[in-house]
């Protein structure tokens, strides 16, 4: 759902979910880092995830620990940077839609 990640439902799931995603992202700009695993010591990823975003230019003015449980709007702030400076580094660029008409044509 859409508010994955602002409303906590289970901590652990939803910390194993941010990581993975924010790894992801910090990937598709250009960094190469290893998968989260379920099972790592959650300090030090949130320390990886935070080192890798300001070596991207992202900075984290909050304590580390509000990503911790893996919701919030710190989690959610960073993912949108994050997904933000991925979008630039694939050079991605939003083109006006294409509707069709009654006939199902292309206008």
């Amino acid at each position: 759902p859409r508010h994955y990640f602002a409303i906590r439902t289970n901590s652990g799931e939803q910390f194993h979910m941010f990581t993975n995603i924010a790894v992801w992202l910090i990937n598709l700009c250009g960094r190469n880092l290893e998968q989260p695993q379920e099972f790592d010591d959650p300090n030090a990823t949130i320390a990886t995830i935070i080192e890798e975003a300001k070596k991207l230019g992202i900075s984290a003015k909050f304590p580390p620990m509000k990503l911790k449980t893996g919701v919030g709007e710190q989690v959610c702030n960073l993912l949108n940077t994050l997904c933000d400076a991925a979008l630039v580094k694939q050079k991605f660029s939003w083109k006006k839609p294409v509707y069709a008409d009654e006939d199902g044509k292309h206008q």
